[in-house]
């Protein structure tokens, strides 16, 4: 993985798409409903100037659909860079989006801390906002106008890696496919059977979270996908530290 360049070296580009930019051409995004203090975008700057490859993690999401380099995700991360001095910063350029899908990354990309400007946040109903994962009330009175859909409590590794046995307990689903097995109903009715039983396999998160955190890169990644994790990136960088979220 390359590492953040000097200010006045361009960096070449690296895997998966990222590409290090000129920061001066990156626009940002006038729509963005997100409020960031000076303080945190100075902590944040501080966090990427010790773990620079998280920067990498979560690079800067960009959109070329009105023809500039327009921020729909990481404005905050810009900002740090540019308190740092940094000339380049990795970013994904998104080509094809559509306005509307450009507005659904904007806000899925902040819902995870910040505060809103309500103002801003108008602009879309309550309707589009819920379904990208936050609960627009629009009362002016209100301590809490908006909330996150999820909150997701954050794991800590603690120990040695379990068994992969460990991780779920499926007693009552193998108890529920004898039955069903041993029942004398048509096959397709055994087959809708079977898939329903697979809801009383329970999952153990926290062993879920420990295992990954042992495991080789593969396993991680296959872990993902199957949404049995969830990594933070945004909060790992405002942290200094990777941060496991379990569902």
């Amino acid at each position: 993985m390359a590492n953040v360049k000097g200010k006045n070296e361009r960096p070449t580009d690296v895997q998966n798409k990222i590409e290090y930019r000129l920061l001066s051409e990156l626009v940002p995004n006038p729509k963005n409903p997100r409020k960031v203090t000076q303080e945190a975008i100075e902590k944040l700057a501080e966090s990427i100037k010790e773990n620079k490859t998280f920067f990498e993690a979560r690079p800067i999401l960009l959109s070329d659909r009105t023809g500039q380099l327009v921020i729909i995700g990481g404005e905050r991360r810009s900002e740090a860079a540019k308190l740092l001095g940094m000339e380049y910063v990795p970013t994904i350029l998104m080509r094809g989006l559509t306005e509307a899908q450009e507005d659904e990354i904007l806000i899925k990309d902040n819902t995870h801390a910040g505060v809103w400007d309500e103002q801003k946040l108008k602009i879309w109903d309550s309707g589009e906002l819920r379904v990208w994962g936050v609960e627009a009330k629009f009362k002016d009175d209100a301590k809490d106008k908006y909330t996150r859909k999820i909150e997701s409590p954050v794991y800590v590794p603690k120990g040695e890696m379990p068994d992969i046995s460990e991780l779920l307990s499926d007693e009552k689903y193998r108890e529920l496919i004898k039955k069903i097995d041993a029942a004398k109903v048509p096959a397709e009715i055994k087959e809708f059977l079977r898939m329903a039983a697979t809801r009383h396999i329970v999952f153990d998160f926290e062993k879920i979270a420990e295992y990954y955190a042992h495991a080789s890169k593969k396993v991680q990644e296959l872990f993902e996908d199957s949404a049995l994790v969830i990594i933070d990136f945004e909060d790992a960088i405002g942290g200094g530290t990777l941060r496991c979220v379990n569902l």
